[in-house]
């Protein structure tokens, strides 16, 4: 046993003074100013928009590390123009740290906020608030793994969700033509109140008076088109309506309905196909719709 610690020992202790002289030699040598500017451009040739902060700091221990404050990202071409982080958090291994930076092992946001502008009013903006999101790893040919969660208005938790980009080549922009995804949402206590129908004929002398909903569902877009396709159940609780008629309001009884559907968007015509649709509850039996919304126009076929 003597002879093996006397063969380990050294071999210990030189290994921990090699690694040790590395990350002296990184603490000493990094300009904390190339690893902002390199951020910087992978952000930004990821998003084509704009990225910058307040404060920036890096770490070398426990993992090597670099942190953004008070962090902005505006985007163009986007339903979401700017969003505002708290914290950016970025991470890579010791080696693509040495050799090739802009391969990320993961990117955390923390405390990001942001305003989800709707086509066509036919949502009230959606003020997505104290939203988490963590992604990676971010290296050229593999598929690009995000998580989300956080507020919807002022309802805690109520969002969540996962997403999975193509494989993206080196250099190349999340242009939404070229890009593939697929991914799962979760909605919980939305209040149904924020739904506008009156954007639609076939709903323009009905209001929602109370109700709230939880819904969960998938969506999938190939590489190559704009168009999205979805599928998902929702689940209404105390859905109460009223009707605006020339002798008068009409006010519903609450209720509570199920709906199941399958539909496609295509954001660049915005149109929105309805494949299929089934809604459920006791108070109006079953109602099954499908068909064509022009949001542009507000045509419905």
């Amino acid at each position: 046993m003597p002879k093996l610690y006397r063969f380990f020992l050294p071999l210990l202790l030189s290994f921990s003074l090699l690694v040790g002289s590395v990350y002296l030699f990184l603490f000493i040598a990094v300009n904390p100013k190339t690893i902002q500017d390199s951020l910087v451009k992978t952000v930004e040739g990821m998003t084509q928009g704009e990225f910058s902060f307040q404060d920036f700091q890096i770490s070398f221990f426990p993992r090597i590390s670099a942190e953004a404050r008070e962090a902005r990202f505006f985007l163009k071409d986007s339903p979401v123009s700017a969003v505002h982080a708290a914290k950016v958090k970025f991470y890579w291994t010791f080696l693509s740290f040495l050799f090739r930076r802009s391969d990320l092992s993961r990117i955390e946001v923390s405390g990001a906020e942001t305003n989800f502008q709707v086509p066509q009013g036919f949502l009230e903006n959606i003020k997505l608030k104290n939203i988490r999101l963590r992604l990676g790893p971010i290296r050229s040919g593999i598929p690009l793994r995000m998580e989300i969660a956080g507020d919807l208005d002022e309802v805690s938790e109520s969002i969540s969700g996962s997403l999975i980009l193509s494989p993206l080549k080196e250099g190349q922009a999340l242009e939404w033509a070229s890009l593939g995804l697929e991914g799962k949402i979760k909605l919980a206590h939305i209040p149904l109140s924020r739904l506008k129908l009156g954007q639609l004929e076939f709903f323009k002398n009905m209001v929602i008076r109370q109700g709230e909903v939880q819904a969960e569902g998938e969506f999938f877009k190939q590489a190559g088109t704009a168009v999205i396709e979805a599928q998902g159940k929702v689940g209404c609780r105390e859905l109460s309506y009223e009707l605006l008629k020339d002798t008068g309001k009409e006010v519903s009884p609450a209720f509570d309905g199920k709906f199941e559907f399958e539909a496609s968007w295509d954001p660049l015509s915005d149109t929105l196909l309805i494949k299929r649709s089934v809604f459920q509850n006791s108070f109006i039996g079953t109602l099954e719709l499908s068909g064509g919304w022009l949001s542009r126009t507000n045509e419905i076929k």
